[in-house]
């Protein structure tokens, strides 16, 4: 093991890499380097509870089991694998989602204040951007319902009427999960890395871009759409299954933050897991 503490560096015991003495996991593998350091001055033991500070990254102190918190992050990373499969996917991985998410908010006490700052603020967030599409939906739906079965002066105005609410409906949709998508980097961002923080962001990043394609996607083809659907001066249902066909390509998009932000809770699920179990270890 070539451990170097006045060059300030120390190099991880499973793949070799070399990473800075303050570090706690690996920057490559993510193996815990607490063993290592365990002469460092800001790695401290205290009973069972592990006191780990880092001066140049984000800390990560726990005094008690976060056995649950670990399994929370373990079933919020599969089941975010999980939401882009059409039909069946976004049941069973929000049900594994929602969870993952219990654990960690009931757990979130056993780690620093801002991580369970951070799982508040994420579940309230997430919360106001579900009543956003919810309730923004339950509105123009009722105006859409009234449009597809009450006969119209003339066929222009059920198209100019009915496109316009779905536009609305599109934004309302969009708004929410722009919302929502502040909340999958809020859950887990007290307890990243700088790696981890990185990969957030980017997650962020393609969720914005993925719902504004989807988004112009929509917009283009809606009054296609709407002036097949409402030719005849009420609103036929004939057209949808092609639309819906041409909207499960964009809707697959999803895949990629899904990927993104399902890989970076498995990712801080190992890190936790290596940490605790160094820890017993040591204790």
């Amino acid at each position: 093991m070539d451990n170097n503490k006045e060059s300030g560096t120390i190099r991880c015991s499973n793949c070799l890499e070399t990473n800075s003495k303050n570090d706690i996991v690996c920057k490559t593998c993510g193996n815990s380097l607490v063993s290592q350091v365990s002469g460092n001055s800001d790695v401290n033991y205290q009973g069972d509870s592990a006191v780990v500070s880092r001066k140049s990254k984000s800390e990560i102190n726990f005094t008690g089991d976060i056995s649950n918190t670990i399994t929370g992050f373990l079933l919020l990373g599969i089941g975010t694998l999980l939401l882009w499969i059409p039909v069946v996917g976004g049941f069973i991985g929000g049900v594994i989602d929602l969870i993952g998410v219990i654990l960690i908010l009931l757990n979130r006490n056993n780690f620093e204040s801002a991580h369970g700052t951070y799982v508040i603020l994420s579940i309230l967030i997430w919360i106001i951007g579900f009543a956003v599409i919810v309730g923004g939906g339950f509105v123009i739906g009722l105006q859409l319902a009234s449009q597809m079965f009450l006969p119209s002066s003339s066929s222009t105005a059920l198209q100019s009427s009915f496109n316009g609410d779905l536009q609305e409906l599109v934004l309302v949709a969009i708004t929410g999960a722009l919302i929502t998508s502040v909340s999958y980097v809020l859950i887990s961002l007290g307890l990243q890395d700088e790696t981890g923080k990185l990969l957030s962001f980017v997650g962020l990043i393609a969720f914005v871009i993925v719902e504004i394609v989807i988004g112009v996607f929509l917009y283009s083809a809606l009054p296609a759409f709407v002036s097949k659907a409402t030719s005849s001066g009420t609103y036929n249902p004939i057209y949808l299954p092609q639309f819906q066909s041409n909207m499960q390509f964009y809707s697959a998009l999803t895949v990629i933050p899904d990927a993104i932000f399902g890989i970076l809770y498995l990712r801080l699920y190992a890190m936790l897991k290596n940490l605790k179990a160094q820890d017993i270890n040591t204790a």
